[in-house]
């Protein structure tokens, strides 16, 4: 009786605490220019058309860099959390197990639970666009760097007797 309803208990928190709301990801905006808005409807076609600079671009890389790294660091925890809920439910459920095909049962739903929380943490994940990755900084031009002068090898005459 008592492992009846120790199994029913650990396998109702496992789904409570795996029934938890999955992560989305957030939408990335697009960099074309009709997704710029325009103050005045007879601005340039040039500036809106206008590619952005090295910089720009940076920036603005930059600021979904910032987003999907807290998208993920909330993934993280979420999973974290799941697998730690689920060790210690684990751990609740062995310490009342009287038999070894209880304990067996309790170790494979354990596992299940954790599988199930890996697949829904890859899922996020994927559905983010995969782990954020820091953009490079972009290099400064630099102007023509005089070279630096050397000597040069070329013989020099040297004076007749």
């Amino acid at each position: 009786m008592k492992y009846r309803r120790s199994a029913g208990l650990l396998l109702g928190l496992i789904l409570l605490a795996l029934s938890a709301p999955s992560s989305l990801a957030h939408e990335t905006p697009s960099l074309t220019p009709s997704s710029t808005p325009s103050s005045t409807p007879s601005s340039s076609p040039s500036s809106s058309a206008a590619p952005l600079s090295d910089q720009e671009q940076y920036k603005h890389a930059m600021e979904h860099f910032r987003i999907n790294s807290a998208e993920f660091k909330r993934i993280s925890r979420a999973f974290t959390a799941a697998v730690n809920r689920a060790n210690n439910i684990y751990e609740t459920a062995m310490r009342a197990a009287k038999s070894d095909k209880a304990r067996t049962l309790i170790m494979d739903q354990r596992d299940d639970s954790i599988e199930i929380a890996i697949n829904i943490r890859d899922a996020a994940i994927e559905e983010m666009g995969g782990a954020p990755v820091e953009p490079v900084k972009p290099v400064k031009p630099s102007a023509a760097i005089p070279a630096k002068k050397t000597k040069t090898n070329s013989p020099s005459p040297t004076p007749s007797p």
